[in-house]
């Protein structure tokens, strides 16, 4: 009953932008009281003393991260059965160019319009586009949920000080978080012949193999991209810690809409770890991960679309010379 009214009341627009209002409003007072208490002098040493072979490792390991992701679109293909028309390179491609672009700038634009845009060039209907991006989402939450749902069940985290909901929240989250991966698993296992529809297209239900190639890669998705911190923290804070604190931002960030998660990470690291490691040193860890995790591959992406929008467009202009010497020879 009491659950049923909270869903009611968030379903009110009102309701849903006052929280977010107070919630970034709670995150920018944060973040303008501590960024008075920093050094940033002391912030700038930190990242200059980070070793070559340490910030290689990071790139690789977000170079992992981004393969694991990618990898969801490649499910995708094998799920619509388009293999003959989607290459492998083409469809990690577009997911790269997707993800970097939905970590950056939000997942309508990243996500969304990209995908439609690059497949769409490349032959797949929308609702087959649809089907992709709506199981690679599914993917990517799915390992989150499992991975979630064991740290923040288990207490291995809790909120930042000051953002104390109560532990028994965080567990009972996690529970619940637990339970929507396995009824995924379950119903894959189960309820392979049915159909879902979701905004007007139908979906078959995945087969528990496809669904376990799901849960696996998300599964690896996401520590690779904890261990670019863990390591940029020279290990000082325990891999569940950094995980944990890692996926309390993906969902604050999902549920503000802040692009990149901007200073809802860093709140939350610095709230869960600045009793035990310095702020100015996580600033510059952090800093560092967003260099390696964030920019860097928004770079490779920018231009790597690029090339191919002006391929396609010197196709085009190529095509249309052809047919006006067609035209006007006798």
């Amino acid at each position: 009953m009491i659950a049923t009214k909270i869903r009611a009341a968030w379903q009110r627009p009102w309701v849903r932008r006052t929280f977010l209002l107070a919630f970034l409003t709670f995150i920018t007072l944060l973040l303008v009281r501590q960024g008075r208490t920093i050094e940033w002098n002391k912030v700038a040493d930190s990242i200059r003393s980070y070793e070559a072979s340490t910030l290689a490792m990071a790139l690789a390991l977000s170079a992992v991260s981004y393969l694991f992701y990618s990898s969801f679109d490649l499910l995708g293909r094998y799920y619509l059965g388009v293999q003959s028309r989607l290459s492998v390179r083409d469809t990690l491609s577009t997911a790269f160019v997707s993800f970097a672009f939905n970590q950056s700038i939000g997942s309508m634009i990243g996500a969304v319009a990209f995908r439609f845009r690059i497949y769409s060039k490349l032959g797949l209907a929308p609702a087959q586009i649809s089907k992709i991006l709506v199981l690679s989402v599914v993917s990517n939450w799915l390992g989150y949920s499992a991975l979630a749902g064991i740290i923040f069940a288990a207490g291995a985290v809790s909120m930042p000080a000051g953002w104390d909901i109560g532990s028994d929240i965080l567990r009972i989250i996690g529970a619940v978080l637990i339970v929507t991966a396995c009824a995924y698993m379950l119903t894959c296992a189960f309820g392979r012949q049915k159909k879902v529809t979701f905004r007007a297209h139908s979906f078959k239900v995945p087969s528990f193999r496809l669904a376990s190639l799901q849960l696996s890669l998300s599964a690896l998705h996401w520590p690779a991209t904890a261990g670019i911190i863990y390591l940029l923290l020279d290990g000082r804070a325990e891999f569940g810690i950094v995980m944990g604190a890692l996926l309390l931002s993906a969902i604050a960030t999902v549920m503000t809409h802040i692009p990149a998660g901007v200073g809802i990470l860093e709140a939350i690291f610095i709230g869960l770890l600045r009793h035990r490691i310095p702020t100015t040193e996580l600033l510059a860890a952090l800093l560092v991960f967003r260099a390696v995790y964030h920019i860097a591959p928004l770079t490779i992406a920018a231009l790597l679309y690029a090339k191919a929008e002006s391929r396609d467009t010197a196709a085009v202009t190529a095509s249309a010379n052809q047919s006006e010497k067609l035209r006007s020879s006798p």
